[in-house]
């Protein structure tokens, strides 16, 4: 099956606040892209849920909004209270845009360049 992402994607841990209302939770990234970010949650957060966030990039903190468009308890981590929340980001600034492709791009690259040669 074909991937139909709009911006690619990086395997990556980062730290993550994510708020709705008063209620915050200091969490880590699994994957992270323009367009989202999957993250860990303690608790589950309802589909279209309006959130901020504060993504921690290397050499920038990035703040938007987003909405929870998945969460859904990992099997082996569901009695832990361990949820993989997909979040797109709906509104980025171009700069904090701009931040996160070149740390996306940036990624890609050097992985790809330690990867050994056939």
């Amino acid at each position: 099956m074909a991937e139909h992402r709009r911006y690619p994607r990086i395997d990556q841990v980062l730290r993550i606040r994510v708020a709705r209302g008063a209620e915050q939770v200091a969490t880590e990234t699994v994957n992270v892209s323009c367009g989202g970010t999957l993250c860990w949650l303690a608790r589950p957060l309802p589909v279209m849920t309006k959130v901020a966030v504060a993504l921690a990039l290397p050499k920038r903190l990035v703040h938007c909004t987003g909405v929870v468009v998945r969460c859904l308890p990992v099997p082996a981590t569901a009695a832990h209270g361990r949820y993989r929340a997909a979040l797109f980001f709906t509104d980025v600034s171009r700069a904090d845009h701009r931040a996160i492709a070149e740390f996306v791009l940036d990624s890609m690259f050097t992985r790809a360049a330690r990867r050994p040669r056939p």
